[in-house]
């Protein structure tokens, strides 16, 4: 078993930068292990999204007790599921990840704004269960949506 958990990778240690080739393949693959995601939809021209980039990135350095605060704040804000959010959620884990949309198309979430961030909970159903996130870019708004505020 530790040999297992030492051969897979380290995914919540940085942005993982998604294709369309893979988009919802390897969302569902990570949600189904148990773990949140949080996608940010970005585009080169997108001037706005340099700094969204900047503040992904940033939280990508939270701590490990941080990483857990962080999805399970997420999921308890960001929707209100059959139980209001108050689900017990310690030990959950949050992977960071972005797409490109201006090289790559996506036909779930419908993205009408960039920069926009949405979370995939664990063991959703599909990418119609994301929830977009609406307080904003800076990095005290993302952070507040992570829980690590």
């Amino acid at each position: 078993a530790a040999a297992a958990a030492a051969a897979a990778p380290a995914e919540s240690a940085a942005v993982l930068e998604l294709q369309a080739s893979t988009f919802e393949p390897r969302l569902l693959e990570l949600t189904q292990r148990g773990v949140d995601v949080a996608v940010l939809f970005y585009a080169p021209w997108c001037v706005g999204c340099a700094q969204a980039l900047a503040n992904f990135e940033a939280l990508t350095k939270s701590t490990a007790a941080a990483a857990a605060k962080v999805a399970a704040a997420a999921v308890g804000s960001a929707e209100s599921g059959e139980d209001g959010g108050k689900r017990g959620h310690a030990g959950r884990q949050l992977q960071l990840a972005q797409i490109d949309l201006g090289a790559n198309q996506v036909e779930r979430p419908r993205v009408s704004e960039l920069p926009s961030v949405y979370l995939l909970r664990a063991h959703s159903a599909g990418l119609q269960q994301a929830v977009r996130h609406e307080a904003g870019i800076e990095l005290e708004a993302l952070a507040a949506f992570n829980g690590t505020s």
